[in-house]
């Protein structure tokens, strides 16, 4: 019985540790490129379809420009704060060069060039204002990267899919302050507007989404997303999400009390 309620003790004091501000609140974020097909407010996307994003979080930034101060999180919510949330975007292009001058050699995104912005005639699963819009790059890469975020783990989703193609091909690298296409990589291989019903991650084929968990140190770092294709790459839209961090004190609790509960057996 002293067992038993020596138990509950603990669990109870785990379960405090837990909501005593350990824990740091979840960070929603969703970005939809492009407004010429209109400004998307919905929950068609892999975040949603994954659950990280609940039915009723359908508030997207619109990015127009080639930087953008980001106003709400996912549930509505004003983006408040010192530094408040950025995005910039970008191509693969020589630093000083002409418009069209292509950094081939080195990959090097040039953040100081805006993307191409462009809107598609599409049917069926992509007929949405989301999936209707993009940036583009007429050369190899396009890239886009945000910051402002607190420190932390993040999910970031990547949606690539160009609906006026039955087939196109992007390699997608998302890190932290990359300037040029790093190690984590996915290959998102692109169906038409025919195949797709709904959201399938790289290394489905056909895909139509990537993502990939970062860890940032604070808000000066940038979350980074380049896609690098043959033909035209492109991004409709970002999502991230914060992720939740380990609780070393509630665990060290329960070990604690396992010891002392085998030392009382003794």
């Amino acid at each position: 019985m002293r067992n038993f309620k020596l138990l509950l003790l603990v669990i109870g004091v785990a379960s405090l540790v837990g909501v005593s501000g350990v824990q740091a609140a979840v960070i929603k974020v969703q970005i939809d490129f492009n407004n010429q097909a209109g400004s998307y407010s919905g929950n068609q996307s892999p975040g949603h379809q994954t659950g990280l994003f609940s039915p009723t979080e359908t508030t997207w930034n619109t990015v127009n420009g080639d930087a953008t101060d980001l106003s709400y999180y996912s549930d509505g919510s004003l983006i408040t704060g010192a530094t408040g949330v950025h995005v910039d975007v970008g191509v693969a292009r020589v630093d000083g060069g002409g418009a069209n001058t292509l950094n081939e050699a080195t990959g090097v995104v040039g953040w100081q060039y805006a993307a191409s912005f462009y809107s598609v005639t599409t049917t069926g699963f992509y007929d949405t204002a989301l999936m209707k819009d993009i940036i583009y790059s007429s050369n190899v890469q396009v890239a886009a990267r945000v910051n402002g975020l607190a420190a932390g783990k993040y999910r970031v989703f990547s949606l690539n899919a160009f609906p006026g193609s039955l087939e196109r091909t992007y390699n997608v690298s998302i890190g932290v302050n990359n300037q040029r296409p790093g190690d984590a990589m996915s290959t998102v291989t692109v169906g038409g507007d025919s195949v797709a019903t709904s959201w399938v991650a790289a290394p489905g084929n056909p895909s139509n989404y990537t993502f990939t968990d970062v860890t940032i140190s604070g808000p000066s770092d940038w979350i980074t997303v380049i896609v690098r294709g043959d033909v035209s790459p492109e991004m409709n839209g970002l999502q991230i999400v914060s992720l939740p961090l380990p609780e070393p004190a509630s665990a060290g609790v329960l070990l604690g009390a396992a010891g002392l509960l085998r030392r009382r057996r003794v």
